[in-house]
């Protein structure tokens, strides 16, 4: 449904900019084609660009609110179900010029190619697809929210999935638009079109998942040798300490790699969750490598073998749930003596916040308090 939504609206757009006439560039040409004169357009326009989309059948019978995200669209614009055919129609009844480029004319190819496999799946399944029944899942996941992730980014990574289930997997280049006058948008909607020409075979999903912007390490990167290098030192002290630094060796390199300008995505993007089940809070574990600072419990008990998460997912770090996570502080008590004055205080120091910069950025705090405790 929305595939098709997506689709129509820029060639919507596409045809009422192909109704006016844009200068002439190097890159195109222009020729008498009836000798009738150039007449102005009669009929309603519209001002606001998401008149492109809400007013699509398929728009109103989801019961759509909003769009999301769309193409830029020019106006003023005519709505059209029919957006290319409607505006060739529209010229040549009114007189009116016309400027037509390629991905106008192999989109509308493709859209028909599109209603073409459509109609005749299971008679050319074969041909398309290597599994003989059925659809398979496709799911491409990114981090953010729905109002801030990129669908057109998703549409062309799930044409990306799609590659490996074809019989010719060139295809997927065929469908989609490579000439001097495509534009990024043009290459979405040729990609939603290929995911709309494909649904019979496969069934797409869209993960928006959570994640982390941007991670900036402050200080040098002898700093962070010396952590790696220091950890070392844990070993000499039970075999629990030789498989917990035998952990934070790899994960530690990565932090030494980054410093040094070297950051391997796929790595920081595992910080918090191995596999996705829900943003917090209402996720109930921690299954990214950040569980490595975490393998001992509230009494120092080993917890780091656990590698199954609650969904039956296995996880190259351990699995700690949130009622298990140990504190970030430590406490100690101490005695006082104010001359001759004996009082009992505790001393408490780690981390036991963290600051908001700018209203976007985290930045853990380390700190230390003493106090006094009641006589």
């Amino acid at each position: 449904m929305h595939c098709v939504l997506a689709v129509l609206v820029v060639v919507c757009a596409m045809t009422w900019h192909a109704m006016r006439p844009t200068p002439a560039d190097i890159n195109s040409i222009t020729f008498a084609v009836s000798p009738v004169t150039p007449g102005n357009f009669s009929g309603r326009v519209y001002l606001r660009d998401t008149t492109a989309f809400n007013r699509l059948p398929e728009y109103v019978k989801a019961g759509s609110r909003r769009v999301h995200q769309h193409s830029p669209v020019m106006t003023p614009l005519v709505p059209s179900t029919t957006g290319f055919l409607d505006g060739v129609s529209m010229a040549y009844a009114q007189h009116l010029h016309l400027v037509l480029r390629p991905d106008d004319i192999w989109l509308a190819l493709t859209s028909q190619f599109g209603v073409y496999v459509d109609g005749s799946s299971e008679e050319i399944r074969s041909l398309l697809v290597k599994h003989r029944e059925g659809k398979i899942e496709l799911k491409v996941k990114v981090a953010g929210t729905v109002d801030t992730v990129d669908f057109g980014a998703f549409s062309k990574s799930m044409v990306d999935e799609m590659r490996a289930h074809l019989v010719d997997p060139t295809l997927a280049d065929v469908l989609l638009p490579n000439f001097t006058t495509t534009t990024p948008h043009d290459r979405i909607t040729a990609s939603i079109l290929t995911m709309a020409t494909m649904k019979k075979f496969f069934k797409y999903g869209f993960e928006v998942t959570c994640g982390i912007p941007t991670v900036t390490l402050r200080g040098s990167v002898d700093d962070w040798q010396q952590i790696r290098s220091r950890i070392e030192h844990f070993r000499a002290y039970g075999d629990r300490m030789q498989t917990w630094v035998d952990l934070l060796s790899g994960v530690l390199d990565q932090f030494v790699a980054a410093a040094r300008g070297e950051p391997d995505t796929a790595f920081w993007q595992t910080i918090y969750h191995s596999f996705h089940e829900g943003c917090a809070p209402e996720a109930t574990h921690v299954s990214g490598w950040m569980s490595v600072f975490a393998v001992f419990d509230k009494q120092g008990k080993w917890q780091g073998d656990e590698r199954t998460t609650s969904s039956g997912k296995t996880s190259l770090y351990p699995v700690i749930q949130f009622e298990n996570l140990p504190p970030g502080y430590a406490t100690v008590d101490v005695e006082i003596d104010d001359h001759g004055v004996k009082m009992d205080a505790i001393m408490l120091a780690g981390h036991m916040s963290y600051t908001i910069q700018n209203n976007n950025t985290i930045v853990p705090q380390l700190g230390w308090a003493m106090a006094l405790k009641s006589q």
